[in-house]
């Protein structure tokens, strides 16, 4: 799944150098060459009196300049939201990664394991401290809480702790 991730990215880094260069000066000449045309067709045109003496000027550098001013200003937010998307696919990647590395287990989650309570199903039972309720792990009120611990069946009948009524733990045998 990793090589498919990073497969889809179209990073800078894969480019040379000097090709981004030029891509980045053709986006910003389109720019203001088209500039330069529209500011040329307008004082032609602010020139000519007439309108069959405006349309060469309007024709040879006002639509040519508009066009590219146009297409200048979408190569440069191409570019941005292509390098926008390869930092989001680049940071998915990292994401992936830093979820599927294996975590080892803590001694404290290790002695939890070993000192776990079983119920009649065998599934183990926690209780918050202070509370009235026992759990599985796979509680949503418990689940991922690190003041959770392990619960014995007799201190489940000593504390006369009730089952949680959302993961319905059975009553271990004593």
């Amino acid at each position: 799944m990793d090589s498919e991730v990073s497969a889809g990215s179209n990073t800078g880094a894969d480019e040379p150098r000097p090709v981004a260069v030029v891509r980045g000066l053709a986006q910003y000449a389109s720019l203001i060459v088209g500039a330069l045309l529209l500011l040329l067709g307008w004082y032609g045109i602010s020139g000519a009196s007439q309108v069959a003496q405006q349309l060469p000027f309007f024709a040879s550098a006002t639509i040519p300049g508009a066009a590219l001013v146009v297409s200048g200003a979408i190569l440069i937010n191409g570019d941005r939201t292509r390098r926008s998307q390869d930092r989001a696919s680049e940071q998915i990647g990292t994401l992936y990664r830093l979820l599927t590395t294996a975590v080892e287990s803590s001694p404290s989650t290790a002695a939890a394991a070993s000192l776990a309570h079983r119920d009649a199903t065998g599934a183990e039972l926690l209780v918050v401290p202070g509370g009235s309720r026992f759990h599985r792990p796979d509680c949503a009120l418990v689940a991922g809480k690190a003041s959770a611990e392990a619960v014995a069946a007799d201190e489940i009948a000593t504390r006369d702790l009730e089952p949680c009524p959302i993961c319905d733990p059975s009553r271990p045998e004593t």
